[in-house]
């Protein structure tokens, strides 16, 4: 992941349009990997779907959509990210394609709902 964050980093560097947004679940751990972000603050989510949403609504969502209906759509995404590990044969979504076609899916769900702009 570093050298993509690297890639993301530039392009904002030279102005491309969009923002970096780093998320970690325990606080301090990237200085120790990611020595040259100094100055920019990951959000910590501490490993709960609450204070994942809420760092993802404090950057990104405006209107904020209810909180409840947030955590209704990511018991939605996880039971979706088990369907779709089970249809690729792997044990976790965390492998190229099982995790292209969440990424797909939960896009498309986001869009659908008025969460993002399509």
């Amino acid at each position: 992941m570093p050298f993509e964050l690297g890639l993301a980093w530039s392009l904002t560097l030279q102005g491309a349009g969009h923002k970096v947004i780093l998320m970690d679940s325990a606080p301090h751990r990237l200085d120790k990997v990611l020595s040259d972000l100094k100055g920019h603050d990951p959000l910590i989510h501490g490993n709960t779907c609450d204070r994942l949403i809420g760092n993802l609504l404090d950057v990104v969502a405006r209107p904020v959509p209810p909180i409840d209906e947030l955590r209704a759509e990511a018991r939605v995404l996880r039971r979706l990210a088990r369907e779709i590990a089970r249809s690729y044969k792997t044990e976790t979504v965390f492998q190229t394609a099982p995790f292209l076609a969440l990424i797909e899916t939960a896009v498309r769900r986001a869009e659908d709902r008025g969460y993002l702009k399509p």
